[in-house]
């Protein structure tokens, strides 16, 4: 605790800004939830969307993104995130939509990040389930997400939250690709 105390005393006049800065837990809240390096400990979140089942990859705007045509006849968009000085303990919020339009229900994911250095760890393999009901309410006529969603640009949210506070969101606009299945059986055509 005292190796902390002087890491932040000596961080600038608003490091005392930041969640779980100054002490390890508010009075009050919750107790914390996984480690943080206090070398960390000040210095401000940062939250960086990706896709990815073993390993990270960072997706920017523009970037393609696979839908998935699962077994058991679903669809759903593989999100990971990579996140600095947080605590190893999180939640992880992921959202998508069309416009304005959700195609995936808000999933919250408590998880242990994987290191990635002192200070960050990512989240992989992060499911977010394509739903069409939205989309059909807006006035699209019905049909399977690949249908309604291949080759549509996309806004992927993963927003992310410690036991001290600390919290961060990283918005990426995809284009939404189909499932190789999906483009082998005929059911949606490549995107141009």
């Amino acid at each position: 605790m005292l190796v902390l105390a002087l890491a932040c005393s000596s961080a600038g006049a608003d490091s005392g800004s930041l969640p779980g800065c100054a002490t390890d837990v508010a009075p009050g809240t919750r107790a914390p939830a996984g480690t943080l390096d206090p070398g960390c400990a000040c210095d401000p979140p940062a939250v960086e969307a990706g896709t990815g089942v073993l390993t990270f990859a960072p997706l920017e705007d523009g970037d393609d993104l696979a839908m998935v045509h699962g077994p058991q006849g679903g669809w759903h968009l593989v999100g990971a995130v990579r996140l600095e000085n947080f605590r190893s303990v999180v939640d992880v919020s992921v959202q998508a939509w069309i416009g304005e339009v959700p195609i995936t229900s808000e999933l919250t994911y408590r998880n242990v990040l994987e290191p990635d250095g002192v200070c960050a760890g990512t989240l992989l393999d992060l499911y977010l389930y394509l739903d069409t009901h939205w989309l059909v309410g807006a006035g699209e006529p019905s049909g399977t997400p690949a249908e309604l969603m291949a080759c549509r640009t996309a806004t992927l949210e993963l927003c992310a939250l410690d036991s001290d506070g600390r919290q961060g969101c990283d918005a990426v606009d995809v284009v939404v690709q189909p499932d190789r299945t999906d483009l082998v059986s005929g059911h949606v055509s490549a995107c141009p």
